[in-house]
């Protein structure tokens, strides 16, 4: 947790919405070692009306609410 910076890039990158950020921003630590998650730590179960993760994505469908991005016209 001590590289991250909470901006979301990763969360939007990820195709199958595995990657899920949550608004837990209070963080402290006094120690190194308290800082590293391990994998049992950073997954959370699926509620009952979620679809689990990943998800299969076809090639080309990208469902994501990113903005398509256009080249700039001058």
């Amino acid at each position: 947790m001590l590289r991250c910076i909470f901006c979301g890039f990763c969360e939007d990158a990820c195709p199958t919405e595995a990657i899920v950020l949550e608004d837990n921003y209070e963080l402290s630590f006094t120690d190194r070692r308290q800082a590293i998650y391990p994998k049992d730590m950073l997954i959370d179960p699926v509620s009952e009306t979620g679809k689990p993760t990943p998800q299969k994505t076809e090639p080309g469908l990208y469902t994501r609410s990113v903005p398509e991005m256009k080249d700039p016209q001058d």
